[in-house]
């Protein structure tokens, strides 16, 4: 170790994060001063200081990004997260790979989709802009303040009062070094983070008195974007945990997974609901409180992880960030819901629904299987708190209760989504309705009649499938109507097919989302009920079958990467005579930290199953190795759902360019040409 007359880029960096949190104050002062004294100046200074803080922030993401890259171990973050035996990507994935450097990206996307919303001519009315600066500002000086004051990524190691330079860095944490660490946080942050433009717009039609659906058409994008940056990330979550964790599964109802899966749940009845209120002009205060919901329980899970409050291989250590993250939340809380209260009068129901039977209580009933299950998680998440609180003792919830609860609310959810496109406005036609699910009834009947025959026969199971095949070839027949419609009208296939979502990105994407979601649905079921697995010993020669597949121990091979080493088991896969390929599971400890062994695994996939394994142990004396082995069936179609819904959902959010022509037109009749200026 060397004491360091270093040059100042870490100060430099903590200097940018400390002038972006006073950007924010400076933001939220000009905003409320311009709202109050109807001052365009001061509204264009609030909007201004929000993009120096982005600058700011960027900046600081920047110098931090630099010390992983050239190792600057004097910095006690880099020193943790980092080692010059780590591979340059994995340096970088460093940065949100602790505590300290996750809150700073944090705060940077933060600060980057504010200014975005703001950049440009402002897209909604004017009189969101103060209140929506004030939110965004608010929120994102909370996090900046964190990385500023408390939880500092810049803080240099000082032994006896000199700042020294370690030779050596502790290295990043052997499970977080595989690809999935420079995609799966980075995109379930700009989920997180992107959900304060929506709860931004809302707070400031609250505050503005604007409650008609002039907010959700300005932030209808956002959410689309935040809700799809969401999906993927809980989705590359599982498949990191299913290459890298060893248990053959990609879903464990972890409570770092439960904290991203309940924003998502609230946002999603959110993304159904809010069609009400643009339609109809109905759920206004329920779509407030959605919208106030979902950020809320991104900010609550990352309480929960950040402060170490609950057991997980996901969370972060305990620090004395969580009191920040408790005061934070309960005033943000309390100031959303008073502000909501305080304008219930304004937020009246335009029509009361006419009929049971109709789109609008699909839509409700919707919302209400959305709720059931975020309950189910929220409580089944905090019940071991609030046990060990009651009782001093720390109760789990597992695996076995979480599907007990959601999964009948699911397939009802999945039922519902299959039949509400049928159902008409206001009210409903039994016959028509019939009729139209008709067709998707009769093939879901032959499909699961044939499925039962080829040996698909737990009642539970061949239930899911059904429901699922159900939804998709609804949702398939849909679309295939509108296309047809076109069709009639003189339109070839083609056209036809690429004039629909042309005209209709909203609606037939958010039907090609549905399509997704039933693929994975199909794929859950299938991997989770039909999974098999063995637990077998074998010497060099032996063979073991599982689920029709043959499995031929061949020996060992040495195993080393720039960073493990060990040894990895060979097996050769067949089914009847034909070779699959062979598996190599891998059991390897890590160079810089040899005292963290790692078991991975090696899986081969194929489009109805994929072949896993695991080595769990060797005795190089006998020759003999214990494995693991799965057949997860149906696999392959949770990931391929996740695809199909990343597209419906970039058709749905996509511009419609003559839609926004027309919004633009009518803000400059409105505002006039000074006011469209702010």
């Amino acid at each position: 170790m060397t004491e360091a007359p270093l040059i100042p880029t870490a100060e430099l960096g903590h200097l940018a994060l400390v002038l972006a949190f006073g950007l924010c104050i400076v933001a939220i002062a000009a905003s409320v001063f311009g709202a109050r004294m109807n001052d365009t100046r001061a509204l264009l200074v609030g909007r201004r200081a929000l993009l120096g803080a982005a600058v700011c922030s960027s900046v600081a993401v920047f110098i931090l990004l630099l010390a992983f890259v050239y190792g600057d171990y004097s910095l006690e973050f880099v020193w943790q997260t980092s080692s010059s035996q780590t591979p340059l990507f994995y340096r970088i994935t460093g940065v949100w790979g602790g505590q300290a450097g996750s809150l700073l990206f944090w705060s940077w996307m933060m600060t980057v989709y504010a200014a975005l919303a703001v950049a440009g001519p402002w897209p909604a009315d004017r009189a969101l802009l103060p209140g929506f600066v004030v939110v965004t500002g608010a929120v994102s000086g909370f996090f900046l303040g964190l990385t500023s004051f408390v939880a500092n990524p810049f803080a240099r190691i000082v032994i006896d009062g000199h700042v020294t330079r370690v030779a050596e860095g502790n290295g990043l944490n052997p499970l977080l070094q595989h690809p999935g660490m420079a995609f799966h946080p980075p995109t379930l942050y700009l989920g997180f983070t992107g959900l304060v433009i929506p709860y931004a717009f809302g707070m400031a039609a609250l505050a503005a008195r604007r409650t008609d659906a002039a907010w959700i058409r300005a932030s209808r994008r956002w959410m689309l974007i935040a809700w799809a940056f969401l999906s993927i990330g809980l989705a590359l979550g599982g498949r990191w945990a299913y290459d890298v964790l060893g248990w053959g599964g990609y879903w464990a109802w972890d409570p770092v997974e439960n904290a991203a899966f309940m924003p998502w749940l609230a946002a999603t009845a959110f993304l159904h609901s809010v069609m009400i209120q643009e339609r109809r002009g109905n759920f206004k205060v329920w779509n407030m409180a959605l919208i106030i919901l979902s950020f809320a329980l991104v900010v609550i899970g990352t309480f929960l992880t950040r402060a170490g409050l609950v057991s997980s291989v996901h969370s972060f250590a305990k620090s004395d960030i969580g009191p920040y993250f408790l005061v934070f939340t309960s005033l943000m809380l309390l100031a959303s819901f008073a502000l909501l209260w305080s304008r219930l009068p304004d937020l009246q129901t335009r029509e009361p629904m006419e009929q049971l039977v109709s789109r609008e209580s699909a839509f409700l009933a919707n919302n209400l299987l959305f709720m059931g299950i975020l309950f189910a998680v929220f409580w089944g998440t905090l019940f071991p708190l609030f046990s060990e609180i009651l009782t001093d003792q720390r109760l789990t919830v597992g695996k076995p209760y979480f599907n007990k609860v959601t999964v009948p609310l699911f397939c009802l959810l999945i039922l519902l989504m299959a039949i509400a496109p049928s159902v008409g406005w206001r009210r409903a036609e039994g016959r028509r309705v019939l009729a139209q699910l008709a067709w998707p009834a009769l093939a879901t009947a032959g499909i699961t009649a044939t499925l039962f025959g080829l040996g698909l026969r737990r009642p539970l199971a061949v239930v899911g499938i059904a429901i699922g095949v159900f939804a998709l070839i609804s949702t398939v027949v849909e679309i295939g109507r509108g296309v047809v419609a076109r069709h009639r009208r003189g339109e070839g296939w083609l056209t036809a097919a690429v004039e629909l979502f042309a005209k209709g990105r909203r609606r037939y994407g958010g039907y090609v989302v549905h399509v997704g979601i039933s693929v994975m649905a199909i794929g859950i079921v299938g991997s989770n009920v039909y999974q098999e697995e063995r637990d077998v010993a074998l010497k060099v020669g032996e063979r073991t079958e599982l689920g029709g597949f043959g499995f031929t121990f061949r020996g060992v091979e040495d195993f080393r990467s720039a960073d493990r080493e060990g040894i990895a088991g060979i097996l050769d896969a067949s089914e009847g005579t034909r070779a699959l390929g062979q598996l190599k599971p891998v059991k390897a400890v890590p160079i810089l930290k040899p005292d963290q062994p790692m078991t991975l695994p090696s899986v081969i996939n194929r489009p109805l199953q994929d072949l896993y394994a695991l080595m769990t142990a060797y005795d190089p004396e006998s020759g003999q190795a214990t494995f693991k082995l799965y057949i997860n069936p149906l696999i392959g179609w949770v990931w391929s759902g996740l695809l199909i819904l990343v597209a419906g959902t970039l058709i749905a959010a996509w511009p419609d360019r003559s839609a926004e022509r027309a919004l633009a037109t009518e803000l400059r009749r409105m505002l006039g040409p000074r006011g469209a200026e702010a």
